[in-house]
């Protein structure tokens, strides 16, 4: 059982807790389950997959947070198919590790158009994560 267990948390970064809180804590307490999915170069992918759309099921068929994790942030998306199979994306937010004075702290970013500085056009672009 301890091999298995060690397998299982393989791949989840020390810090990925601490992003989850704080992700929890500036969406105003949403809470959800993520799966590791994989890596790409220095970027870990964890997707949540969601199931109830309300009254927005007429017109969206599947929607994933996504959470690409780097060893300085983690910005958090979402990926949502419409019933026509179109695939869009949008950026929720970008958490900050921190570190000062051998403290270590993360600071939450709700997404901006218009923050070019924390939102770089390469790093707000989540569909292609999900096919």
């Amino acid at each position: 059982m301890l091999k298995l267990t060690s397998l299982l948390y393989e791949n989840v970064d020390p810090n990925w807790i601490n992003y989850l809180r704080k992700f929890t804590e500036i969406t105003d307490g949403y809470n959800t389950t993520f799966d590791y999915i994989g890596q790409k170069d220095d970027t870990k992918i964890y997707i949540s997959n969601l199931s109830d759309f309300g009254d927005m099921s007429l017109v969206i068929t599947k929607a994933y947070v996504v959470a690409k994790l780097t060893e300085k942030d983690c910005m958090f998306g979402l990926v949502y198919v419409l019933n026509g199979l179109e695939s869009l994306d949008a950026t929720i937010c970008r958490i900050i590790k921190k570190e000062e004075d051998g403290q270590i702290s993360f600071e939450g970013i709700l997404f901006d158009i218009d923050d070019k500085k924390n939102f770089p056009a390469d790093q707000i672009k989540f569909k292609n994560v999900i096919r």
